[in-house]
């Protein structure tokens, strides 16, 4: 199988940013320019904020009708131009491919990825079948992200929610109100965060990056890994201006990629694009 190209910091033009409520299922087209499936659900791990597998349906290959394939988002390449993903795989390489029965979304594969062990050896099988290196084992993530955690915990981008935000001392922040997929990255590039009640910011959210908060599995919530005074110069929303109009006015991906350098800067984060 061939890898996606990475995505760097000379590719930011190829992002493009989804909020998760709003994606759909996409097509997959594969090696043969034919339709391939289409992505039913994204798998994401909520302590890197990286997409860990995507499920796709395959209704018009053979022996596949009744099943979703799971695939490494390192064999799908986005299209925003087209809204859909490509990949070199040819519907002949799919008679072992890991899948699920479609019959088992939701119940059991929301209960299957509660076990973090059991959805680890999934992931890694996935990528075995397709031959690429899994995200939490990049050859350059301990280089450029030492602090980057060590946990998983996975979860459907469909079951994503308004997660509260605490500190250290346990103190409840804000509230997540949406979280920004980078869809060429595969990665949670920021997330919206309201702070009204606390902060002072009765008529703004904040636009913070995915890699200043903890996930904390045990609570569901999202730990600032900052100061309260960072947030005084923190890029803000108005809220009245979510969605349509805030994302009309960064339509352009360059410039809602120079945008999102400046959020990373501001927080003093590492940017996830450059590994």
């Amino acid at each position: 199988m061939t890898e996606k190209r990475p995505t760097d910091a000379k590719k930011r033009k190829q992002t493009h940013f989804i909020p998760t409520k709003r994606l759909k299922h996409y097509d997959v087209i594969g090696g043969n320019e034919q339709l391939l499936g289409r992505v039913e659900q994204i798998i994401v791990d909520m302590c890197s904020g990286r997409v860990a597998y995507y499920l796709v349906s395959t209704e018009g290959i053979a022996r596949l009708h009744d099943r979703w394939l799971a695939m490494p988002p390192e064999i799908l390449t986005w299209y925003p131009e087209k809204l859909r993903f490509t990949t070199p795989v040819l519907p002949t390489e799919l008679a072992d491919a890991p899948s699920i029965p479609k019959a088992d979304w939701p119940d059991t594969v929301l209960a299957e990825l509660e076990n973090v062990d059991e959805t680890m050896a999934r992931l890694d099988s996935i990528c075995a079948y397709y031959s690429v290196t899994p995200y939490r084992v990049h050859p350059r993530r301990d280089e450029l992200r030492p602090q980057a955690p060590a946990l998983a915990d996975f979860l459907p981008v469909s079951h994503l929610r308004y997660y509260d935000v605490t500190n250290d001392a346990g103190e409840d922040l804000g509230q997540v109100q949406e979280f920004i997929l980078d869809m060429a990255a595969d990665q949670i590039a920021y997330v919206v965060v309201s702070f009204g009640g606390i902060l002072g910011f009765s008529d703004k959210w904040i636009a913070m990056p995915f890699g200043i908060l903890t996930w904390q599995p045990e609570t569901h919530k999202l730990k600032l890994d900052a100061p309260k005074s960072v947030l005084e110069n923190a890029p803000g929303i108005n809220k009245d201006d979510w969605p349509d109009k805030f994302l009309s006015d960064l339509a352009d991906e360059e410039e809602h990629a120079a945008w999102l350098e400046m959020v990373y800067a501001c927080f003093s984060c590492p940017p996830y694009w450059v590994y």
